[in-house]
């Protein structure tokens, strides 16, 4: 409703307030569609459901969707052309069409590679890096470990996979021992785990900080962007949250860009040396 009193401003002589109001309603209701098509998602059936949906085919940053997407609305806009509107959604449809195909493919080569290890898949999550639909970040889960993988579907090349890092499961139990479950501290934990799907792991180099392991600079990489500091010394606080491993340095950048042209990366880089 108030989307559609702003339009009336611009629009109004042109577009009755009915159809203002349609077109608003419209955008509204399927821009949790879109969310969920990300590998952030969204609580889509919400408020029946607090679970968070994520289809995991294309990424919450992709400039070539955004802008792609955005000049064929604007141009629609500026020479009231139905045909750019109208190609600008099959654009948008075949982009994400092509991005589940590409999952499905960067699955199967997850699935094959933790064969080949001997190792039992217990979950596992495939998502494409920032701004592309090339290179996937793929985690799978065995044995109490999380190993993580850049895993490239190119168009005109066989796939390849970048190994990365593993890292042991974050468990309440070892490494929060003593922590009272009714204390503020545990019920944060368990809060911040819920919102992660369960993907955490007590963060590299500190015995403190708890990581979302769904995301990371490199694709392969065992750092996460971001993670809780606790202090089971005072559990009765409020955990933290906290900002790591966003430091994008030249090594990380060439590596990253290594990685989506499917050439050799040098011994440990995808692992996110230091």
């Amino acid at each position: 409703l108030i989307a559609a009193g702003i339009l009336r401003i611009f629009l109004g002589r042109r577009l009755g307030f009915g159809k203002l109001y349609l077109y608003a309603t419209l955008g509204y209701a399927t821009a949790g569609l879109l969310d969920a098509c990300t590998n952030y998602g969204t609580q889509l059936l919400w408020p029946f459901s607090d679970e968070r949906i994520a289809w995991n085919i294309i990424s919450i940053i992709d400039p070539v969707f955004t802008l792609t997407l955005a000049f064929f609305v604007i141009f629609a806009v500026i020479r009231r052309s139905p045909v750019a509107a109208r190609i600008g959604l099959l654009f948008a449809v075949l982009y994400l069409a092509f991005g589940l195909y590409q999952r499905e493919r960067a699955e199967d080569v997850l699935r094959a590679v933790a064969e080949e290890r001997g190792h039992a898949v217990e979950r596992a999550l495939v998502f494409p890096s920032i701004g592309n639909l090339v290179l996937w970040r793929a985690v799978y889960e065995s044995g109490g470990k999380y190993y993580m993988n850049a895993v490239r579907v190119g168009l005109f090349s066989p796939p390849k996979i970048y190994e990365g890092g593993r890292i042991d499961k974050f468990d309440p139990e070892r490494d929060l021992p003593g922590l009272d479950p009714g204390s503020v501290l545990y019920r944060d934990v368990r809060r911040f785990e819920h919102f992660s799907d369960g993907y955490l792991a007590v963060y590299p180099d500190s015995s403190n900080a708890v990581g979302d392991m769904r995301y990371s600079l490199l694709p392969g990489g065992v750092k996460p962007l971001w993670g809780i500091v606790i202090d089971d010394e005072n559990p009765d606080r409020h955990i933290t949250m906290h900002d790591y491993g966003r430091d994008v340095t030249d090594e990380k950048w060439r590596a990253f860009l290594v990685m989506i042209r499917g050439q050799e990366l040098e011994p440990g880089t995808s692992e996110e040396p230091e």
